[in-house]
């Protein structure tokens, strides 16, 4: 091999243990870009001094192709790494995609150049040289102009973000250093100034890794002292310290944009916050109102030097939002519970009588069946309907006819107790649940609602008076056993009877089959 390879071998190398020492001095995300850079630049010095040793066309040509996926997309990483490095991670992720189509088309162009010579015009191995003999074409005519606006755009980028923050020149000359190499080289080369026999370029890559190597030996891109002062100063939550005697010392811009530019270093913290903040235990969130802004204080626990006490640490957040958040949200479970019983309201029960509706006497039908198995207590039910209600419609209106319900629902409410449950089941039909009732006070509640309704007076829209009248069935517990739907079975069947036995009537179904009308106290139609 010959020793003008020995440049390149000593820049892959470089290149590859920068590559996998990264994570170690260069934060994330950047350290990934640094990997692949350092990683593209090895590939590219390799791509070198693997082919020294060779005066085979097809071989050096081969390699030629593959070496261009590191010569393509090397400065376009150097790139990435900068805007990675200068926290434009977001910008690098929105237009990452067009950031690797240049290099992508010059890898394309290397490997299909055979086809429309736009790399290289030609390509010729010369016996007894190292270097092969190259004419480019028009497309690398392109893609030199853009590489090298590309690498110069990363190191100013990476010049503006270091020079930021004071101190760090060691940081500076490197970053400057290191591209300048590569850049002399390769423009030597390529301009006819080079006095080596073979391309300078990955010379220039030996040097510019043997100067990464060192800075991240020094740590030099690492956070530092100076860095930590950069972040205390562009922290959002506000920091204030204090030392011993409750004097300020130091705060960020955060602290005094706070607290409205009243902190003065050298001024007592006690003037500045109520009496008992300084005394609550270490780390313990507090809050106050200060201003037009609710903040949440902690105070850190004391700093010590050497056993010594010399002051603490006081963070301030800004709440606001997250209490007027909080009060938004007490105030949308207080509406959404409101809604909820609405909804529930609104789910049991009928809107024209205020009664429950049939899902509701169901449900309580149900539940008051299971208690009185398990207790073995009276339960009956009727049911009810309005006689001849459809004439009500037809000569009246339905607007009459939804009234005369609803006032008949008034009225039948009147004679029963808490216990007894009125519903209306749709129409002009209606129905009783009598939880601890017997059957034959079961057909007194009745036959007092049958009356009452006979009596009432309800009154058409010209100001027509008329009367109505109700059939009702009754059924009980004792006289249907087996199930609450044969319950309310027996009770439809006392009314299909009371019915076809003249209306205005109450009647009751037995187990046996017995359906009797009840003896009327009043009759009246």
């Amino acid at each position: 091999m010959s020793w003008w390879a020995l440049p390149s071998f000593v820049g892959m190398l470089t290149a590859l243990y920068a590559a996998l020492n990264s994570n170690k001095y260069v934060r994330y995300p950047a350290n990934l870009y640094f990997s692949l850079l350092s990683f593209l630049i090895a590939w590219w010095c390799m791509g070198q001094w693997i082919v020294l040793p060779w005066e085979i066309y097809s071989y050096r040509y081969f390699f030629a192709k593959l070496q261009y996926i590191g010569i393509a997309f090397t400065p376009f990483m150097w790139l990435a790494f900068a805007l990675s490095y200068s926290d434009y991670n977001h910008w690098l992720r929105k237009y990452q995609t067009v950031l690797w189509i240049l290099p992508g088309i010059t890898v394309f162009a290397a490997f299909t150049n055979d086809y429309h010579s736009q790399l290289w015009q030609s390509f010729q191995v010369i016996p007894g040289q190292l270097a092969s003999q190259i004419e480019y074409g028009p497309w690398f005519q392109v893609y030199a102009l853009c590489a090298y606006m590309v690498v110069l755009a990363g190191t100013v980028i990476l010049i503006l973000r270091i020079r930021a923050s004071s101190g760090h020149w060691s940081q500076l000359l490197a970053v400057s250093c290191a591209p300048v190499f590569v850049l002399i080289a390769n423009m030597a080369y390529l301009f006819d100034l080079n006095p080596l026999p073979v391309d300078p370029t990955p010379s220039g890559f030996a040097i510019a890794s043997l100067i990464a190597l060192v800075a991240l030996r020094q740590k030099l891109f690492s956070v530092s002292l100076v860095a930590r002062r950069e972040i205390f100063r562009q922290l959002a939550d506000g920091i204030i310290v204090i030392d011993h005697r409750l004097l300020i010392v130091d705060r960020n811009p955060s602290a005094q944009k706070l607290l409205n530019n009243e902190l003065a270093i050298g001024e007592t913290i006690d003037t500045l916050l109520p009496a008992g903040f300084l005394h609550k235990p270490e780390n313990e969130s507090s809050q106050m109102r200060l201003g037009g802004l609710w903040l949440d204080i902690r105070f850190s626990s004391p700093l010590n030097l050497n056993n010594h006490s010399y002051g603490r640490i006081v963070v301030m957040r800004d709440i606001t939002q997250e209490v007027a958040t909080q009060e938004t949200l007490i105030q949308t479970q207080v509406q959404l519970k409101e809604l909820n019983n609405k909804l529930d309201h609104m789910a049991h029960i009928d809107e024209l009588t205020g009664l429950a509706n049939r899902r509701r006497f169901y449900e309580q039908l149900n539940h008051a069946w299971s208690i009185s198995q398990q207790l073995n207590n009276d339960l009956s039910v009727a049911i009810l309907d309005f006689d001849y209600f459809k004439q009500v419609n037809d000569t009246y209106g339905h607007q009459t006819g939804d009234r005369v319900l609803s006032q008949a629902a008034q009225s039948m409410q009147h004679q029963l107790n808490e216990m007894d449950l009125l519903a209306r089941l749709g129409g002009e039909e209606f129905a009783l649940l009598l939880p601890g009732r017997d059957l034959e006070s079961a057909l007194h509640v009745a036959d007092r609602i049958r009356t009452a309704l006979t009596r009432e007076v309800f009154m058409a829209n010209e100001g027509t008076q008329f009367h109505i009248s109700v059939s009702i069935g009754v059924a009980s517990l004792l006289s249907a056993k087996g199930s609450a739907d044969l319950l309310i079975s027996k009770a439809d069947e006392a009314l299909y009877y009371s019915k076809q036995s003249g209306r205005n009537a109450v009647s009751f179904a037995r187990m046996d089959g017995e359906i009797r009308r009840y003896p009327l106290a009043t009759r009246s139609q």
